[in-house]
């Protein structure tokens, strides 16, 4: 399922605030499934990478975010869950996350990684370009913005996929966009040599968020192990009361590590999840 873990409790008072440096560079320079197979989750008794439907349980504590299968819609209805035992499907990239949360899972069925793809070598280049421009420059807060657009375009549809706009032919491959009428579209190619399933990109799309809400749950967990009452998280960064730990630094340029943003703050949550700190408010989610 894709999309970041977003919770919030109402709350007034000292706390402090987290984010992770680079969330999503860090999902993103690691492995993502190129291609599926259905099957069993178990190679010769070893769980295999995939995406299954599988029984998930948890005994209450902070919620989790799954798409939790409604019998009564025969869908799967995205939510904040905390207890029982539930239907979803989940990423094994997930699955450490998860059970540092509580949750114990029993994979079923489903789709088991055939193959894999990286774009680290693409990440590592933008990051290079923003040490250049600056991050607060013009461009290189576009960047920043493109970089976490990436893993929702991943999940577009097969047609947005094959297209692009070029005043120029794009090379082979690639021929004039029509309308229904067969109508040329001027300075619009779409490719005539892809034929793929939709669903693989979608997935990909799935495994890289489930790998970053992976990142949240096991930071969360640790916090909660220290006696930290979470009161706010959204994506990739959250609110704590009570004193910050002193093992979180305040500057890193690690991709994926969490860093203290305000180590001693006047925190007001509302039961709107808006959010304000040290008088700043904050964007909601």
């Amino acid at each position: 399922m894709s999309g970041g873990y977003q919770y919030y409790s109402s709350y007034r008072g000292k706390g402090f605030e987290v984010d992770q440096r680079k969330a999503y560079s860090k999902s993103m320079s690691q492995r993502i499934p190129q291609s599926w197979a259905t099957g069993s989750p178990y190679t010769g008794g070893a769980l295999h990478d995939g995406m299954y439907l599988s029984w998930v349980t948890k005994s209450g504590g902070l919620p989790v975010r799954l798409g939790v299968f409604d019998p009564s819609s025969s869908r799967f209805v995205p939510q904040l869950w905390s207890s029982g035992k539930c239907l979803a499907v989940v990423c094994t990239a997930e699955h450490a996350g998860l059970e540092a949360m509580g949750c114990s899972i029993e994979p079923i069925y489903g789709w088991r990684v055939m193959s894999w793809f990286t774009m680290k070598d693409m990440i590592d280049s933008v990051w290079n370009v923003l040490g250049e421009v600056g991050h607060d420059a013009k461009y290189g807060k576009r960047v920043k913005y493109m970089i976490n657009a990436i893993p929702g375009k991943l999940a577009v549809t097969p047609e947005r996929e094959q297209s692009c706009i070029s005043r120029e032919w794009p090379g082979e491959g690639w021929s004039q966009a029509t309308t229904a009428d067969g109508e040329e579209i001027e300075n619009n190619w779409v490719r005539t040599d892809i034929r793929h399933a939709s669903y693989h990109n979608v997935a990909s799309s799935a495994w890289i968020y489930a790998s970053q809400r992976s990142d949240a749950y096991m930071f969360i967990a640790e916090m909660l192990r220290q006696g930290k009452e979470c009161v706010h998280f959204a994506v990739d960064g959250g609110l704590f009361k009570g004193e910050a730990p002193t093992d979180i630094p305040a500057q890193t340029d690690e991709i994926g590590a969490f860093r203290l943003l305000h180590k001693e703050a006047d925190i007001t949550v509302s039961n709107h999840n808006q959010t304000i700190v040290n008088g700043v408010r904050k964007a909601a989610g």
